[in-house]
C-alpha cells in the first residue's frame, strides 16, 4: 500500500482495493480504510477528507522512504529480465540489482499457488543455430568496459586478435556492445582513427578506464557496424534472391520472411519459388547450405555457382 502511495497524486481506498485485488490479496475496502488511518500515525501521510472517499498520498515534505514490497507483477518483470537479458545489463550494476532479483524471487515463492510454475520458467529462449558454448570473458574487463560505456568515457585495453602472439594496447571510445550468438563484441573508435572497430571481449586481456570522456559515434557509423556483423562480417550489395525450396521448407519461411516484399508461389506439389530482396553475404551462403538439397539457388548465378562450389568443397572433405 505504501508503495503504491505518491506525493502528488492522491489514491482512494477503493482505488488501492482494486490494486491490491489485482496483485492477490485478499482485503476488504474497510479493512485498507483502517490500515491507512494506522499508518498515518507511523508514516508522513496526507488524508484529503474534503469529499468522499477520502485521498490519501505521501506529505510533499516526507523524506525519501525505501518501501520493501514488491508486487508479482513487479518480480515477474525482473526475473524474467534476469533470464533473458543476463549478458545485456551493465555490469557496474549487477551487485546494485541483485538484492532485487532476490526480492523478486523471494515474492514469487511465497505469494505464488502450490504447483505453479514462476513465470520465467514458462517463458524459454533457444537458439535458431546450432547452440555453442560462450568463450568465457575476464570479469574484470567486463566490468570495466560495462562501466566504460556506461559512463561514457575512454578505456585502455590490451587485445589479442585471433592468430597474433603478443596482445596490443589500444586506447579506444566506447560505443556499443553486440551480442552475436555466444560472442560478445564491443563496437569501438580507436583514438585517432575515424570508424569504429569491433573487439571480441574475450580476446581483451586487460581493461582500465580512462579519466576522459568517449567521442560519440555517428548514427551512420553504429548503422554500418551493426550491419556488418548482423551480415557475418562479410556484408554486400542487396540482391534478388531467387530460391526454390521444397514444401516443408519453404511453410518456415513463408511465416517468417526474408524480406518485406518476399513473394511465394508454388512450383510444383514439391517445391515452392521464394524471391526476396536480401544482402549477399557469408552468413546468407551459410544459412542456403543449411538446407543441403532442400533449397535450390535460381538467381542471381554467382550466388548459385558459389553455393555449387560449397557444396562440392565439403563433399570432398
Amino acid at each position: 500500500m505504501l508503495s503504491r502511495l505518491g506525493r502528488d497524486e492522491k489514491i482512494t481506498a477503493p482505488q488501492l482495493h482494486h490494486y491490491l485485488v489485482g496483485e492477490g490479496y485478499c482485503v476488504s475496502i474497510r479493512t485498507i480504510e483502517r490500515d491507512l488511518e494506522k499508518l498515518s500515525a507511523r508514516f508522513p501521510l496526507v488524508c484529503d477528507d474534503s469529499s468522499k472517499p477520502y485521498h490519501w498520498s505521501w506529505s510533499r515534505y516526507a523524506e525519501p522512504l525505501a518501501i520493501p514490497g514488491m508486487s508479482i507483477r513487479q518480480a515477474v518483470v525482473l526475473l524474467t529480465a534476469q533470464t533473458h537479458l543476463q549478458a545485456l545489463l551493465p555490469a557496474n550494476l549487477h551487485d546494485a540489482l541483485t538484492p532485487l532479483f532476490a526480492q523478486a524471487s523471494t515474492t514469487l515463492r511465497q505469494r505464488s499457488q502450490p504447483g505453479k510454475t514462476h513465470w520465467p520458467g514458462k517463458v524459454v529462449q533457444v537458439s535458431a543455430s546450432q547452440p555453442l558454448i560462450a568463450p568465457e570473458i575476464s570479469q574484470e574487463v567486463l566490468l570495466a568496459t560495462h562501466t566504460a560505456l556506461y559512463e561514457g568515457q575512454q578505456l585502455q585495453i590490451q587485445y589479442l586478435r585471433r592468430g597474433a602472439e603478443a596482445a596490443r594496447c589500444h586506447q579506444v571510445h566506447p560505443a556499443r556492445l553486440i551480442q552475436r550468438g555466444a560472442v560478445l563484441y564491443l563496437a569501438a573508435r580507436i583514438d585517432g582513427k575515424p570508424m569504429l572497430t569491433l573487439f571480441a571481449l574475450h580476446r581483451i586481456q586487460a581493461a582500465e578506464i580512462l579519466p576522459r570522456p568517449a567521442t560519440n559515434a555517428t548514427e551512420a557509423q553504429l548503422r554500418d557496424i551493426m550491419e556488418e556483423v548482423s551480415a557475418g562480417f562479410s556484408k554486400g550489395e542487396p540482391i534478388e534472391l531467387r530460391l526454390h525450396m521444397r514444401r516443408e521448407l519453404a511453410i518456415h519461411i513463408e511465416e517468417a520472411p526474408l524480406s518485406y516484399d518476399q513473394q511465394s508461389s508454388p512450383v510444383d506439389e514439391n517445391w515452392t519459388e521464394i524471391i526476396a530482396t536480401v544482402t549477399n553475404s557469408a552468413q546468407l551462403r551459410w544459412w542456403l547450405m543449411g538446407f543441403g538439397a532442400g533449397v535450390k539457388v535460381k538467381a542471381p548465378q554467382h550466388l548459385a555457382e558459389s553455393i555449387t562450389q560449397m557444396h562440392r568443397e565439403a563433399a570432398a572433405s
